[in-house]
């Protein structure tokens, strides 16, 4: 053959060096494999291709670069085959501080969990190696600096203090500059390295957090090093995520402190900060910010230039504040934007955070359209996503959220909407659109649209979502999983359907929830709402020959509720067997009825939940002497009662969480 046409060890090692430093697909495998080719020529005897620490760690580098989750694996087989070749007597196959170091850099960049722990067990074995007498293995700066930042990146527990106690380590090594003391003496932290170690408190959501990242940037400052935009960002970000009284404010003033370094990004994280301060001052203190930012730029036309994350920063702070007039500034500001964006201004294009912001503030408003706005925002938003506008992005919450506000607005229309925006949702999820899947909460959400509609039929078709739930969840669409909200949602329809079979129906639900329960479904264990809805059910009866056999329903559920099941009678429970007394015994039985609430009464107070419904309830039930004879006055207010009777009224019974909240990120 050809042979002067071999590939010896320049050629090898140029192919791995383009495939490491390519973009290409599947690169870092193809370079491994190059690698691999070599190794095999030159074990089979073939000097002229003799691989070297170099073209190991390169392929590390690939993998490193590669953003395969396979990544960290390959990584460490291949150092592991390079120690293994050493030992056999391949020196030039040594792995060094660099090959290390890749490896390093391969799992802090993967995001793999556990990834960071990984590296740093590494550099631990490094440091411990290096004590040990092999001094090619002392870890640099990089070293340390790389897995600093994978545990700042990797929400592992106790990463932030991890990363501090690497930080603490580097400084005693530097400080005492003595072998004996630390395997990284002479190694000086730099400004990476504070930055690497605020910015793990700042994404910690430790509750000393902001407190660490103010004390390192003090220290970086009392040894001569000067912070930068980075370091002081990340400060105000740690700030902004603690929630802390006065965070805030000390977020401003670090800002103050940045002079020329200030930048929209830390413009834009204080006033994040403002947004999750909870101060009545927020919405002021970021319009300011706002228009100083607005109006050095028109002067200087620096880098302050407000951007769509600045402005969806003043939005979530006005959504969030409620105060008066703030859904009314949200919309004009998102107006603005719109009209800047259409006449040019494509750094104020509206994205996904900012429509979310604006659907939030309608939700919580007490507009009463709030629930069509909502979904005309919505829909907008929907617009630019089918045109391919990649600013935007539906989800599944999203629409949810959508859903919720019809449920709350009492609108005689809501449960044809949210039917709609349903169909809407399968259709678009069905078309290829993963992030638009309709979940348990979703169809949970539109169950009690038409529990609050009190539309004729609103029971039948509760029941039919909930078959249709069962049926796909069977199917293997486990997001469609029914849980103890949903269960509890179809029972609350048929409790206010007054149809002549629906508590029957409630009651069938109940024992199969009960009959999953114990067959391990932990999803859908009955609680007091539950319980409490079956029983409102009962007390609902119409019909003069169903009304005793209810009343015996009712009080049986009633004495279900027992600590071994652990369901316990609330304040809700009682309420509504005032109104089995009233709807359920016959009225002309007085002493039946006499005993029935006195016994409530003592059963009531004794459990602490005598509260201001119930004695309105009460009050209506009995007449003005006996009343006066059960609470001792006709006083219907809780606040002069014996505070025994009243202990556990904060525990009225439990509402439905049926949707999750929804904290838009404006940056």
């Amino acid at each position: 053959g050809e042979s002067h046409l071999k590939p010896d060890t320049i050629t090898y090692t140029a192919a791995i060096h383009a495939l490491a430093k390519s973009d290409e697909r599947r690169a870092a495998e193809r370079a491994e494999a190059v690698l691999r080719n070599m190794l095999e020529r030159y074990m089979a005897g073939e000097r002229d291709v003799k691989p070297d620490y170099i073209s190991f760690t390169t392929v590390i580098d690939a993998w490193a670069r590669s953003g395969d989750s396979r990544a960290p694996s390959r990584a460490e087989q291949i150092l592991k085959c390079m120690e293994q070749l050493y030992q056999l007597g391949n020196k030039d196959l040594q792995p060094n501080i660099n090959t290390y170091s890749a490896v390093i850099n391969t799992l802090a960049k993967s995001g793999e969990i556990g990834s960071a722990a990984r590296a740093e067990q590494i550099l631990i074995e490094m440091e411990q190696r290096y004590e040990d007498g092999e001094y090619y293995l002392k870890p640099n700066i990089i070293t340390y600096n790389t897995v600093i930042d994978a545990l700042a990146k990797s929400n592992e527990p106790r990463a932030a203090e991890r990363a501090e106690i690497l930080f603490r380590k580097m400084l005693k090594g530097y400080e005492y500059g003595d072998d004996k003391v630390s395997s990284n003496n002479g190694i000086p932290p730099d400004v990476i390295t504070y930055n690497t170690v605020i910015n793990a408190w700042a994404k910690s959501g430790s509750a000393n957090s902001a407190y660490r990242a103010e004390q390192i940037i003090l220290e970086m400052e009392g040894r001569g090093l000067k912070p930068d935009v980075v370091s002081y960002t990340s400060v105000i970000n740690a700030l902004a995520r603690s929630g802390e009284h006065g965070a805030a404010e000390r977020a401003e003033a670090i800002l103050r402190k940045m002079y020329d370094k200030k930048d929209a990004i830390a413009f834009t994280a204080v006033m994040d900060a403002w947004g999750n301060s909870g101060d009545k001052q927020g919405p002021l203190r970021v319009e300011f910010l706002l228009k100083h930012m607005e109006e050095t730029y028109k002067i200087d036309g620096n880098h302050l230039k407000p951007d769509v994350l600045t402005y969806n920063a003043v939005i979530n702070v006005w959504a969030k504040s409620g105060k008066e007039g703030s859904l009314s500034r949200v919309q004009h500001i998102f107006a603005e934007m719109e009209r800047r964006w259409k006449e040019g201004e494509h750094s104020l294009r509206p994205n996904t955070a900012t429509y979310t912001s604006v659907i939030n503030a309608l939700v919580k408003s007490n507009e009463p359209d709030k629930a069509e706005k909502a979904e005309l925002t919505l829909r907008k938003m929907l617009d630019r996503y089918k045109g391919k506008d990649d600013d935007v992005k539906p989800s599944t919450v999203l629409f949810t959220l959508v859903i919720d506000a019809w449920a709350c607005s009492g609108d005689k229309r809501a449960a044809l909407r949210v039917e709609k925006i349903l169909k809407d949702m399968e259709n678009l999820y069905s078309a290829g659109n993963n992030n638009i899947q309709p979940n348990v909460f979703t169809y949970t959400t539109v169950i009690n649209v038409w529990a609050k509609s009190g539309e004729k039929g609103s029971a039948s078709r509760a029941l039919q979502m909930l078959a249709e739930m069962e049926r796909r969840c069977a199917g293997g669409e486990l997001h469609l999983k029914p849980n103890t909200v949903t269960f509890n949602t179809v029972i609350n329809v048929l409790a206010k359907s007054n149809e002549r079979s629906a508590a029957a129906r409630a009651e069938q639900i109940l024992s199969s929830m009960h009959k999953r329960y114990e067959e391990g479904n932990n999803d859908v264990k009955p609680d007091s709402f539950t319980y409490n809805s079956v029983i409102n059910a009962y007390a609902s009866a119409k019909h003069q020959e169903d009304k005793k056999e209810a009343l015996v329903a009712a009080l049986r559920l009633f004495k279900e509720m027992t600590p071994e099941k652990g369901i316990h009678p609330d304040a809700s429970t009682y309420t509504i067997l005032l109104n089995v007394c009233n709807n359920l015994l016959a009225s002309d039985d007085l002493e039946s009825r006499v005993t029935f609430i006195k016994d409530l009464f003592k059963n009531c107070s004794n459990a602490g939940y005598v509260d201001h419904l119930f004695l309105k309830k009460l009050r209506k039930t009995v007449d003005e002497n006996m009343y006066i004879h059960l609470v001792g006055s006709a006083e219907q207010s809780t606040n002069r009662l014996p505070r025994y009777w009243t202990r556990n009224i904060a525990h009225r019974g439990p509402r439905q969480q049926i949707t999750r909240k929804i904290r838009p990120k404006s940056a």
